[in-house]
């Protein structure tokens, strides 16, 4: 047992070492853009985790109900509210309450697809862009990376391409069959795209289907098409005569390939995904898991994909509901205690692949989504020692990650709170609630 908490320590105090960026999620309902957020002052800062202690006394989970009840109780996250504290070494349950009850999750359940996308497609893989000849036509194919920041190389080369076999005028089409269904997922509301918490979901994307104008919409509807305008462009400024005309053609197998340019390493996306709450990153890697796993490539698809991951871990995703990845949808449900459990599973040193993950999680008071937040009132208290997901829709709340309390010792929470008031009021009453749990050490009575 010392073993194991010895290599579980050394494992998150890894992982925080390596969060440095202040980003903050901009105050939508929804999160969204990102961001600066002025960092503590050296004064102000904790260290980051604390030392943790290998032998720190378990807590009395009497102890721990008295104190979280109590704060639960209060009323400030609404009411309804589903919560777990596990021992991440032992497994133990130390605290639940509505822990079995399938709630809406917000964006904590991106903790779901960033294992499901860690296991399923590897830490070190990558999304892949092409372009590929057939007669005149070149074919942008989509490959699921909606950033798509490789897409000024992918033009470079593909017009030093065609320039080496004669061509200088070429028609443009694009390529969307990777993923199939429907773009917007049931459960969003109409105006999501328009204030810019999601872009529609295609496999070919350029900045996440960004727009540049300062006055109205944020994303646009179209994102493929976006994506080709601009291609076009560079191609153009290369000295290539494209048509104006911007076809939609698959691809085949016979298609000669011009060029390809990967995205990131998927442990780099899972770790942006989670700082930034990334919603269009969620439903990518979804995505790209159904077709690792030769499910269809919709949010359907993705969900089953990202269910049979959890099954493979050796977890049970009974009440388990997805209608999309990234946890805008109001149909969504997580039972607390199975994101607990998986958590648990990110922490184990035996999972070492799964490591971006602790290393994604905003460290409360300085990264992330939780830059703004840990810093007045009780909650201040704990800044520096959690390392939670957020999650935020009109009436819902959530947070689920680990902390370290008085102890030393590190424990493993999920607070969902499905009837949530202004998040302005929520937000502060799950910061304190899980301060509360920092602060407790509760400790069991030493034994002779």
């Amino acid at each position: 047992m010392l073993a194991s908490r010895l290599a579980l320590a050394a494992a998150v105090a890894l992982a925080a070492a390596g969060g440095g960026a202040t980003w903050s999620s901009a105050a939508g309902a929804r999160g969204g853009a990102s961001v600066p957020v002025a960092p503590p002052s050296a004064t102000e800062r904790p260290a980051l985790l604390p030392e943790l202690s290998p032998a720190a006394p378990d807590p009395r989970p009497s102890a721990l109900a008295a104190r979280l009840g109590a704060a639960i109780d209060a009323g400030g996250a609404g009411p309804g509210v589903g919560a777990v504290v596990l021992d991440p070494v032992t497994g133990s349950v130390l605290f639940g309450r509505n822990a079995d009850v399938p709630l809406p999750p917000a964006s904590t359940v991106k903790l779901v697809v960033a294992v499901a996308a860690l296991e399923a497609l590897g830490p070190q893989a990558r999304l892949r862009t092409v372009t590929v000849l057939d007669g005149s036509t070149v074919i942008l194919v989509g490959g699921g990376d909606p950033q798509f920041d490789g897409l000024p190389n992918l033009a470079t080369a593909t017009a030093r391409a065609l320039g080496a076999r004669g061509l200088r005028q070429v028609q443009l089409a694009v390529d969307l069959s990777r993923y199939a269904g429907d773009s917007v997922a049931a459960g969003w509301l109409p105006h999501y795209v328009a204030e810019g918490d999601v872009a529609p979901v295609v496999p070919l994307e350029y900045q996440e289907g960004r727009l540049s104008s300062g006055t109205g919409p944020l994303r646009t509807e179209d994102p493929a098409d976006q994506a080709a305008e601009v291609f076009a462009a560079d191609l153009r400024s290369a000295g290539l005569v494209v048509s104006t005309a911007i076809e939609r053609q698959a691809s085949a197998a016979g298609d000669r390939i011009l060029a390809e340019v990967d995205s990131r390493p998927v442990l780099s996306l899972v770790e942006q995904m989670l700082t930034d709450s990334d919603n269009d990153l969620a439903e990518a890697l979804a995505r790209a898991v159904a077709v690792r796993l030769g499910d269809p490539a919709t949010f359907l698809g993705g969900a089953t994909a990202t269910r049979s991951e959890l099954v493979r871990l050796g977890l049970d995703p009974t009440g388990l509901y997805l209608a999309d990845a990234s946890g805008l949808s109001r149909l969504d449900v997580v039972p607390p205690m199975l994101l607990a459990r998986l958590l648990t599973v990110i922490a184990e040193p035996g999972h070492p692949e799964l490591r971006p993950v602790l290393e994604g999680l905003p460290v409360a008071g300085f990264t992330g989504t939780l830059a703004g937040r840990y810093r007045s009132g009780p909650a201040a208290a704990a800044a520096g020692l959690v390392r939670a997901k957020s999650g935020r829709l009109d009436g819902v709340s959530s947070l689920a990650g680990t902390v370290v309390d008085t102890s030393g010792r590190l424990l493993v929470f999920v607070v969902l709170a499905p009837h949530a008031p202004r998040f302005e009021l929520a937000e502060p009453a799950l910061d304190n609630l899980v301060a509360t749990l920092a602060g407790c050490g509760c400790r069991r009575a030493p034994v002779p």
